[in-house]
């Protein structure tokens, strides 16, 4: 597995993603079972709220990751095999990640312009 320099990270992005872990380790701990029906049930929303924001973020760093051509930087030959080796996903899951990042990501020219989403309003809604 490929592993990144914790200490490189640009801007707040390294930050973010350590509040993050640490809010997952926290629910992780936290006794579910004492929740109301409809704490639940909010917990669950707000839960699916979470993870369709991290997918979107998932998809804007699988176009950074192929615009960057890290790839092949990191010796695979596509950015399927290149997300089964640095995230330990199986085939399927990384295509599927895939697919969603090129109809939903934000895609850039050679000139840097940004092109149109294939999904144009599933990702204004991400």
């Amino acid at each position: 597995m490929h592993s990144i320099d914790g200490n490189r990270g640009v801007g707040q992005a390294t930050d973010h993603l350590a509040d993050l872990d640490t809010a997952v380790d926290g629910l992780l701990d936290d006794e579910l079972s004492g929740l109301s029906d409809m704490e639940v049930v909010r917990a669950l929303q707000q839960m699916e709220t979470s993870l369709r924001k991290a997918a979107a973020v998932g998809h804007r760093l699988i176009v950074e990751s192929v615009e960057r051509a890290l790839p092949g930087k990191f010796d695979t030959k596509s950015i399927n095999d290149f997300l089964i080796q640095t995230l330990r996903l199986s085939p399927g899951d990384a295509s599927g990640r895939v697919m969603a990042a090129r109809k939903v990501g934000t895609w850039h020219t050679l000139g840097g312009e940004e092109r149109p989403a294939d999904l144009p309003s599933t990702a204004a809604a991400q």
